[in-house]
């Protein structure tokens, strides 16, 4: 019961943590131990307790956001999207970056490169703050890659990982 009661205090205090935090790192590799499904779903859980509380006061704002996260995974993506969407619309965010990864076993990779444009294309603002995306393994068409370079207006770092082009002949 005293552990107990430790604990409960504890959780208290640290409740008011994330108003604080400049830097947030969220990797759904964190979340070990589950199906892909179940750790996206702690994933964006933990996304949304942690973004949600965003202080709207600029000497604390966010200023770094990492997120690791499985792809393909529409309604996660969504949920993501909104988050980013509201951190990055208070204008004080330095660094926003996508790292995409695939969980096992691998799908289609050019449907779940047209699922990434697609999340792509419904969230703008969050992609026009990205400064750095890390692609695993997707195949994209020339015309998706132009295009997702030309909606990362901030984009510095990208960063392909063994990911391939429909056409082989392709400029790219």
């Amino acid at each position: 019961l005293r552990e107990a009661v430790r604990a409960g205090a504890l959780s208290r205090r640290w409740r008011r943590l994330p108003k604080h935090l400049s830097r947030v790192d969220l990797d759904v590799a964190h979340f070990q131990g589950a199906t892909p499904l179940e750790a996206m779903d702690a994933f964006t859980g933990a996304a949304r307790s942690l973004l949600a509380v965003v202080p709207l006061a600029e000497s604390s704002a966010l200023k770094s956001l990492i997120l690791g996260f499985y792809m393909p995974s529409p309604p996660h993506l969504s949920t993501i999207g909104r988050l980013v969407q509201d951190v990055v619309s208070l204008g004080q965010t330095e660094c926003l970056e996508f790292r995409t990864s695939l969980p096992p076993p691998e799908p289609l990779l050019d449907e779940i490169a047209r699922q990434f444009m697609s999340f792509c294309r419904a969230y703008p603002v969050a992609f026009s703050w990205l400064t750095s995306l890390a692609l695993e393994r997707l195949v994209f068409d020339h015309s998706d890659i132009t295009e997702l370079i030309s909606a990362c207006g901030r984009l510095r770092h990208l960063n392909p990982c063994a990911f391939r082009l429909v056409d082989p002949h392709s400029a790219l």
